[in-house]
């Protein structure tokens, strides 16, 4: 289904694709904040056949430190900075940490998942080109071209699940994408960019 503001946001039926790559950025993509120098956008594919399974190891985790899999009514979610700060559910006061983090990294080890990232220096950027392309232009561009590479080397379909955090910015990210799958680049005709064939929204 589409929400007023013209983007899916409900995956009515998985049945319909392969993978799916959910995609989230660290960082801004603007070159006036002077304080991040950085920009990452990083796409996590999964196979569909997968899917449960993986749903099933990372829940066990989850349940096996908290309670039901939740944190003041609310389900644990493995954010890297609560983690690193060991702040809110990952307190040491809350978890045995060492525990917790051997049984995360053995889980981020069997999980069968692959990684596309961008990574770009801004403050590189603005000194190699007098006109840098929008950093998530680029950003969105590559890591499609290789979700598509291997959509279509295993003649498979696949979806984009992206993180919702308002209307402005979802749109603006959904235009990358689709122009990609409408229009292709500079590199790939539509053809080449049509196993990439959906575009959702999970909220925060």
């Amino acid at each position: 289904r589409r929400e007023p503001n013209g983007l899916e946001n409900s995956i009515d039926h998985p049945e319909r694709f392969d993978y799916i790559m959910a995609v989230d950025e660290t960082g801004t993509p603007s070159f006036n904040d002077k304080n991040d120098e950085w920009f990452t956008i990083t796409g996590i594919v999964l196979s569909m056949s997968d899917f449960e399974y993986i749903s099933k190891e990372v829940m066990g985790i989850k349940n096996k430190y908290w309670d039901n899999g939740m944190y003041n009514n609310k389900r644990v979610i493995f954010h890297s900075r609560e983690i690193r700060k060991k702040i809110g559910p990952f307190s040491s006061k809350i978890i045995n940490r060492y525990d917790f983090l051997e049984d995360l990294k053995e889980l981020i080890t069997i999980l069968p998942f692959g990684i596309y990232s961008t990574c770009i220096n801004k403050k590189k950027m603005i000194r190699q080109y007098n006109d840098p392309w929008d950093p998530y232009e680029i950003s969105s561009e590559f890591i499609s071209e290789r979700y598509c590479m291997k959509l279509n080397r295993e003649r498979k379909n696949g979806i984009l699940l992206l993180e919702s955090r308002n209307d402005t910015l979802d749109k603006r990210l959904h235009d990358k994408f689709r122009n990609l799958m409408i229009n292709g680049n500079r590199y790939h005709n539509k053809k080449f960019f049509s196993s990439m064939n959906g575009i959702y929204y999970n909220k925060k």
